[in-house]
Formats: structure tokens, sequence, C-alpha cells
């Protein structure tokens, strides 16, 4: 049975970022994935696409098209090249996404 592959915008927020400075930055990024569930492997497929950082806030978009079944998320961090002064890491949340289906 073939199913009509969704979309969704996804979101997240940093609360808390502590990374260190110098070179190479601190960072935080997050890939997506999409696979349905009978598909082998647990990552799936890379999502094409880029967040977008909304304006003024610690919210990041990102528009997704064509996911399958399943979606995950792959987050990676990076400290920087000067250790951060007090707890290094990162306090964030991935909210709902919100889906919408294709104009016709």
């Amino acid at each position: 049975m073939h199913q009509r592959p969704d979309n969704a915008y996804l979101t997240y927020e940093i609360i808390r970022k502590n990374l260190g400075t110098g070179s190479p930055t601190g960072a935080f990024t997050v890939a997506v994935y999409t696979k349905n569930r009978e598909d082998v492997g647990s990552q799936g497929t890379t999502v094409s696409g880029s967040w977008t950082q909304l304006t003024g806030t610690d919210f990041f978009e990102f528009k997704a098209e064509n996911l399958r079944q399943l979606v995950r998320f792959k987050i990676t961090l990076q400290g920087g090249g000067t250790p951060p002064t007090g707890q290094e890491g990162v306090v964030y949340r991935i909210l709902p996404p919100t889906w919408y289906d294709e104009a016709v």
C-alpha cells in the first residue's frame, strides 16, 4: 500500500548553551532523517533543507517535505576551542511538529 508523504515544520529551542569559545566555535547541530518502519537500519534517509533561526528568538525551524512514517533527529555537539567556564553543554527542547498537507 502506497502512503502519501507528509510535510511538517519542525522546531527546536535552545534554552541554554555553554560550549566554550575560540576556534573552532562551539556548535549544536540537528540533522533530520526519515524512514518507513520496514526500512532496514536505524538512521534512514537525510531530509534536505536547513534550520532557520526565527528572528529575535532562540527558536529554529525546519521545513521538512516528503517525510515517511518515522522522523528521527541526530544531535551533534562540538565544544569550542577554549573550554567554557562552568558546566559545559546544551539545554534544548524539540517541539511537536506542525503537520500540513500538500497544496492541490
